[in-house]
């Protein structure tokens, strides 16, 4: 019986085919719970979604214990890597206007903005009214006893309004931050990789303009995370980081290029940290494995 649960583990773990199964195993497991708590009946579901919800808490802890293609697979029981990176934006989108309430207008010590001279909060108030006029035609098209069909309709705006504050509020709501003995540098509300400190061997300020409005590229091997159309600050690694998007696989990169506001000062930061010089303790290894292990490496 052992022999066959090893044969069957190995399986899962290291075949392709075994990988895609984990991988979509969501699709199979998350409606076989939904049709589960409606046979049970409410209260019944209620407790059979809360032990779901755990047994995925408990399905994380161990990944974050295990690390490697064992906590790799162990993650992909949840669902897809790629799923879990869109969820993961997805909240991170409906939660911006709390963002937007509970944080301060300036940055905190540790926080570097570059939202200086964005234009995209003009872009989005020159959309609103767009939206707001297309919601409005598509509901008087609507009969009025299609109820359903204009709360649908108006959920999809909602939805679209929500998308629109977070692109445009996204690079002031999310600045470059100091934490656990890394940088966390942002693009936006899609776009992340953590950088540690002592892993810096070189900076270089330098602004050069990106073409198009993307704010992910890839340059002779860089990673460019842009904004206003332009980067201005370039750091070399002794050690590859991942770059985490949210619509493709994350990148492995040894070099990146962020915009800032105030790049001297940013500099500043890496300067006073020489290589080895930034004590890391056991919990901040953890942080630093944290968006691989909520976005998984594809």
């Amino acid at each position: 019986m052992s022999s066959k649960l090893s044969i069957l583990f190995h399986w899962l773990v290291l075949s392709d085919r075994g990988r895609r199964v984990r991988r979509w195993s969501f699709l199979v497991t998350l409606p076989g719970a939904f049709a589960a708590a409606l046979a049970v009946g409410l209260g019944a579901g209620i407790a059979l979604v809360a032990a779901r919800f755990v047994l995925a808490l408990i399905v994380v802890g161990v990944a974050w214990r295990l690390g490697g293609e064992r906590g790799e697979a162990v993650r992909d029981l949840l669902m897809h890597p790629r799923v879990r990176r869109y969820v993961r934006v997805e909240m991170r989108v409906l939660g911006m206007p709390f963002a937007a309430m509970a944080r301060p207008w300036r940055c905190a010590p540790g926080e570097f903005s570059y939202h200086r001279g964005d234009e995209r909060p003009a872009v989005a108030l020159a959309l609103l009214p767009m939206l707001f006029a297309e919601a409005a035609v598509v509901h008087l098209l609507l009969p009025g006893s299609w109820l359903w069909a204009q709360l649908a309709v108006a959920a999809v705006h909602v939805y679209g309004l929500l998308w629109l504050f977070a692109w445009a509020a996204g690079p002031r709501l999310r600045p470059h931050r100091i934490a656990g003995g890394s940088l966390l540098v942002r693009g936006g509300v899609l776009h992340e990789a953590r950088v540690p400190l002592d892993a810096v061997t070189a900076v270089a300020v330098r602004r050069r303009s990106v073409g198009g409005v993307a704010g992910f590229s890839i340059d002779d091997g860089a990673v460019l995370l842009p904004a206003r159309r332009r980067v201005d600050l370039w750091l070399d690694l002794a050690q590859p980081i991942m770059v985490v998007r949210p619509l493709g696989p994350p990148v492995w990169t040894s070099r990146i290029a962020i915009a800032a506001d105030e790049p001297g000062r940013l500099a500043t930061v890496f300067e006073t940290q020489p290589a080895g010089a930034v004590h890391r303790s056991k919990r901040a290894h953890a942080l630093l494995a944290l968006p691989e292990l909520l976005y998984g490496s594809d």
